[in-house]
């Protein structure tokens, strides 16, 4: 048999491996994630660090509003601006944390906190408007069935990965989504609601404990903000996970 044809057969064999299993991959996202959740939350306190001033700004103009004017109308349009700017540079700092996370994956969990959040500065829009064009396709697909949406959702899953590991932006990452999933889209689809459902019952047991409290009382505000801390806590198990059958849908398929 010749060289050129062993190749060939080589090549088809590598295309018909099988994923790792999904229990296998979520142990080996925990170990993971368990082993660098320091530099996850360094990661986070650096967008939360810079979130806090827009934060304070907001928080001092309300008490001055308060102390001079009592009347809560009487600077009203000053502080829903000042709100808003907040909330914009709140989600700002946060994305590019989230940015940073994948970045440190990629490098195989190395890199300077401080580094690694400089270098989400360029990155910030791509990512935002992949993040928003995927968001837009998947409700204009659930808009016509659930089923469909979660179809495509499975088919985009990929899409940030391609634009942080490959540089593709726009459609282009989502079409290179697209294609590593196709052959592989049981095993993805499967990966894919695997995870809505353990999201789903960890979400039910987080929100036990805000039953027992009063909607209107500081505690429930207090376990609300748990929750989101949690959330974000064990994100980058699932960014690990996707990030796994990624790289071996890449290694196994032709770029």
């Amino acid at each position: 048999m010749s060289e050129e044809k062993k190749e060939i057969i080589s090549g088809e064999a590598e295309k018909k491996q099988d994923l790792p299993l999904i229990f296998n991959s979520l142990e080996r996202a925990t170990k993971l994630w368990w082993k660098h959740l320091k530099s996850f939350i360094l990661i986070y306190l650096e967008g939360l660090k810079l979130a806090l001033i827009p934060i304070v700004i907001f928080i001092s103009v309300v008490v001055m509003d308060l102390k001079l004017f009592g009347d809560r109308f009487s600077l009203a349009w000053l502080d829903l601006a000042l709100f808003a700017i907040s909330f914009l540079l709140i989600f700002y700092f946060l994305l590019r944390s989230e940015i940073a996370i994948f970045l440190f994956i990629k490098n195989d969990f190395k890199g300077e906190v401080k580094t690694l959040f400089k270098e989400t500065r360029s990155l910030f829009w791509p990512y935002f408007w992949l993040g928003l064009l995927t968001f837009v396709l998947i409700v204009l697909w659930t808009l016509l069935l659930i089923i469909p949406g979660l179809i495509f959702s499975a088919y985009y899953v990929f899409a940030v990965y391609a634009f942080i590991s490959e540089g593709k932006r726009g459609w282009s990452a989502i079409s290179r989504s697209k294609s590593l999933v196709k052959g592989y889209f049981w095993p993805i689809f499967g990966r894919f609601i695997f995870f809505l459902i353990l999201a789903y019952l960890l979400g039910s047991i987080v929100d036990m404990p805000q039953s027992a409290l009063n909607k209107d009382s500081a505690m429930f505000e207090a376990w609300n903000l748990i929750e989101q801390i949690i959330v974000m806590l064990v994100a980058p198990i699932f960014i690990i996970f996707f990030y796994e059958a990624y790289h071996f849908l890449v290694k196994n398929k032709k770029r």
